[in-house]
Order: C-alpha cells, then structure tokens, then sequence
C-alpha cells in the first residue's frame, strides 16, 4: 500500500453522513491532518454515478451500493432479515430517498435534559442553518449558503394521489403545513428532500468538493476497510486498514468513528470497549468497562399499505422525486409526531413500482429498545442486532392506530376514483429480490404491471397475490389481533439506526461518550454519528446526523 500516510492527527472511520462533513471542517485548519476511510467506491465531483445523481433513490436497489452479509432482528424472537446498509461515499446520503427533515425541537432539548448539554434546540438549531441551502424558504429559521440544498415539490405540481390524499386529510382535519421544517404542528405537508432539480446531494456531493478535495492536509481513501484499532494501554492510537487486499497499519493522534450505529459500536466491543461481562463470555479481553455499548439501539418502526394507483392519479415522469406528501400525527394516548405517515405515489424505479403507490406508516417516538451485540460462531466473532421493535406495548398501540388512520384516509371518497385496489404489503424478501435492477426485472415487473391495468377480477386476483399473509385489507381491519400479527409479522426499520453509543452526562452509567463524542475511558478515540443520539428524532436522521458532525467539528478543540 505504498502511497498511503503513515500518520495523520484525526482519523475517521466512515465516509457516510458525518464522516464527509467532519472531513470537510477538521480540514478547514491546513495544518491538521486529516484521512477519511471509507471501505465503499468513492463518487468524486465530474463521476458521481448516475444511480447516486438520480433525484429517485435507484441507488439503494443495487447491492453494489450496500454492505453484503448484514442482518437484523426486528421483533424479539423473529427471523434474521437481511439489512441494507450503505457502503458508498456519502452512506446513507447516497442512497436514501433525500428526505430532510429535521426533527422537533422537542426531540433536542429531551436529549440535553437526559444528560448531552449543549444538545438542545437552542444550541442545535444554528448548525442546521448552517449545512442548509434551502430553496424555498428565507428567513432566521432557514440557512441560505450551506453544502446541502433542500427544496420541496410546489403543491401545485403534485401528482393526482397525493392531491386527493391532501384533500382527505384537509376534510379530517390535518391542516397543511408548508414547511415542515419550521412548523411543529401535527398536519399534512410537503416534504423537504435534500436535492436539487437536476440531481441529489449527498453528504459527499455538498461537502467533498473539488476544493475540499485539493487540500493537501486531508487523504480521501475509498475502498478501504478499517480491521481494527490500535491501542498503547488505554489511548488508541490508530487503526489497521485493509486495501486491495494489504494491510496497512496507519497511526492518529485520534480516531474517529463515523461508520454508523450498526458499525461504530462493533469496532468499539471488537477492541474491547463495552460490558465487561459480556466481552469475557467471548473471549475478548476488556479494555474500558461501558455498559452502554450496543444497547439502546433502536429504529422508526414502518409497516405499508400498498395502492393500485389509477392512470391519472399516477406520477408522471417529469417529477423524478418519490417524496411530495407527508403526514405528522398524534395518536391517542400520543404526543405531537408520534406518527408519521409518508404517502408513496411511487413505490420503485420499474414499471409495477410506477403503478403502485401506498402509504408507509411509522411510530416516529418509539419506546422500544434493543441490542447489539457479540456472539462467538464458527468462523470468530458475529454481531448480532436485535432491534426489539414493538416489545413496548404503546408502539403496537401507536402502530395498530397509525395503519388505521391510513386505511381510512386510502378508503376516503376523494379517492374513489384515484385508488383501484388497496392492500396490505411489506418490504419481503420477494420483493427486494424484484427491486434489484435488471434487465430480467424490468421484464417481469413490466408484466405485472400490464396485468394491474386489464379488467378489475384480473387485477384483483394479481392484487390478491400481492397481500403480505394472504388477508385482505378489509379483513385486518375487521379483526384487532389479525392486525396487530400483520404489524408484528411485516414490521421493520426505517433504516434509521440510532443509539448505539450514546453521549450523556458523566454520571449516567450507560452512556457511551460525552457530549462531544469522546469515548469514556478511552484516549483519541472519538464516536460521531448517528449512535450518539440518547433518542431518535421525530424526523429522518441524515440532516441530524449530518447536524450533529457539524455542531462537534465547531467545537474540536474547545
């Protein structure tokens, strides 16, 4: 690995959200080293790949673009399922679906009363304004010349499903709210996305520039997996890379860890950070006793309802972007934005996906916590996630009360002529197997297509086949238990993971890090990323991640 630094002062792990901004602020200071690791292919300026460009997330349908062999439980007891996490420069910003919210300012200050001081709204609200360049809206509220543009789709423009849903709402009583992002209210409103008309931007696209990328003080180094960290008694002191097969050992002044709340925590309690206990039982010797390593972890609990969607009422191909309408409720017994509802006027990047369209309900507070952690397998250490979605009893009741709210709003008379079947889906293996792009895909899913556009009985028994479980949607609506096996059965993440390594005060024994990210016990060791959260917002978590890098790299040295 010749070429390579020897040496560097920040190291960071991960070039997903936060990795790519703090790249681009610790680099800002020309005398600070800094390297990026990232084990995914890089998307510089002048080569981003069309699928990553593309305003439509076709890039999370190619498992190119993921980690391979990744699993999680979502429910206590429930089967493996495959995960897709990013494996790409820029993460899950290069993946996902580009929505932008921010959370409530609720979300924020619960988190500096659980301990992270300096983490309330007050103090968190100027780094949002600062990553933003929002495109519709001025203001205090909103930033003007930040990496990362947000814009929304005119109401105007919106496609026929989303319309008659507007409508629905509006006769029910969810007001519309213009700007999500600085209304809080419960309503229905447009959704912000994190790019522009002509492409997205990712965490890499707005932050890794051409200029950033010049720096003689920072090395980008894509396709390069961190084995693990290097330690002098209690400091790590850098890490060992793999590339192109080699192995390179790389020292830090600190490292960093940006790789996400799946990945970060299983770097920690592979080096021997996290409960002791746990750790001896398989084989790996203790290094700083953390209780909290792994746990609290946690995710937006999403379950779907799928739509047959009439000719007109479908999107047209002009509007690229899946994300015009969402839904922000409180449920019975709930606070503001405990439900979130995202209405899907598309579903995929082929044929079928354009006829289909539904509604994605989802507990955006969830009380549920799982776990990650080490287990001993025949080929060395595994992690194993077990996210134990639903084992609150209030987010079976929010999720049962949220599918309700959907169907009626699916089942409304503004619909009528909008709507040809609805029925219950999932995210199944079946179906992630028919996302995957492809020729041979495009065929089939062209197919059924074409036969959800013959006669109601043809459409109606494809749609038959289509029902996750085999019941109608009338009939889970008929039966409370049917459905609350329906949302146990098919629930999973939003692709959210929070938690793992959470900040808090010195005093909370199940924190992780402090509120600047530094790793208790443990010298030069940092974590910046999404598993800092004590608590997941009530909002997407790529612009808060993305907040959270900015707000630390302000204050590295303070």
């Amino acid at each position: 690995m010749s070429g390579l630094p020897a040496a560097c002062d920040v190291l960071i792990v991960g070039g997903g959200s936060a990795g790519c901004v703090l790249a681009a602020r610790l680099s800002e200071r020309s005398s600070r080293k800094v390297v990026l690791v990232e084990a995914g292919r890089d998307t510089p300026p002048g080569a981003v790949p069309p699928d990553v460009a593309d305003t439509f997330y076709s890039a999370a349908y190619r498992p190119e673009n993921m980690w391979p062999g990744l699993t999680v439980r979502w429910c206590a007891g429930g089967p493996d399922r495959r995960y897709d996490q990013a494996r790409i420069m820029g993460g899950g910003s290069s993946v996902n679906a580009m929505v932008a919210f921010r959370g409530l300012a609720a979300d924020y200050d619960a988190w500096a009363e659980a301990g992270a001081a300096g983490w309330d709204w007050a103090s968190v609200a100027p780094f949002f304004r600062r990553l933003e360049t929002d495109m519709d809206f001025a203001g205090p509220e909103h930033g003007t010349d930040g990496p990362i543009a947000v814009r929304r789709h005119a109401r105007a423009d919106w496609p026929g499903y989303s319309l008659a849903v507007a409508q629905a709402a509006e006769r029910m009583g969810h007001a519309f709210l213009d700007d999500m992002n600085a209304d809080a209210a419960c309503g229905h409103g447009r959704v912000p996305m994190s790019n522009r008309p002509d492409g997205r931007v990712s965490a890499a696209i707005g932050y890794l520039t051409t200029e950033v990328r010049a720096r003689p003080n920072l090395t980008i180094l894509p396709g390069t997996t961190v084995r693990a960290l290097t330690f002098e008694g209690s400091r790590c002191v850098g890490a060992e890379l793999e590339r192109d097969g080699a192995r390179h050992a790389l020292a830090a002044t600190e490292v960093v860890l940006s790789a996400g709340a799946l990945q970060s925590p299983e770097l920690l309690l592979r080096a021997g950070i996290g409960p002791a206990g746990d750790l001896r039982a398989v084989g790996v010797t203790p290094l700083a006793d953390l209780q909290g390593v792994g746990a609290n972890l946690h995710d937006h609990p999403a379950v779907a309802i799928g739509a047959v969607l009439s000719p007109p009422a479908r999107q047209p191909a002009g509007l690229r972007p899946a994300a015009n309408l969402a839904l922000r409720l409180r449920p019975e017994g709930g606070q503001d934005g405990d439900v979130y509802i995202a209405v899907a006027n598309k579903t995929s990047w082929h044929a079928l996906g354009q006829r289909l369209g539904g509604m994605i309900v989802s507990v955006f507070r969830p009380l549920s916590r799982g776990r990650l952690s080490l287990s001993r397998g025949v080929d060395g250490l595994v992690a194993q996630r077990d996210f134990d979605m639903l084992s609150d009893p209030a987010d079976m009741d929010r999720m049962v009360w949220a599918y309700r709210h959907a169907a009626a709003l699916i089942a409304a008379p503004e619909l009528a002529g909008v709507v040809q079947e609805a029925f219950p889906a999932a995210f199944s293996e079946r179906v992630r197997a028919l996302n995957r792009t492809g020729t041979r895909n495009a065929l089939v899913a062209r197919l059924v297509a074409a036969a959800l556009d013959l006669p109601g009985p043809v459409r109606r028994a494809v749609v038959a086949r289509m029902c996750e479980g085999g019941a109608t949607l009338a009939a889970l609506l008929a039966d409370d238990a049917a459905l609350e096996g329906f949302v146990r059965d098919n629930v999973t993440g939003f692709y959210h993971p929070v938690g793992t390594c959470r900040m808090g005060a010195p005093d909370d024994p199940d924190a992780v890090t402090d509120p600047r990210g530094r790793v208790r016990g443990v010298g030069g060791l940092r974590v910046v990323d999404a598993s800092l959260m004590p608590a997941i917002p009530r909002a997407n978590t790529n612009l808060p991640t993305m907040m959270m890098a900015e707000r630390i790299a302000a204050d590295w040295d303070g």
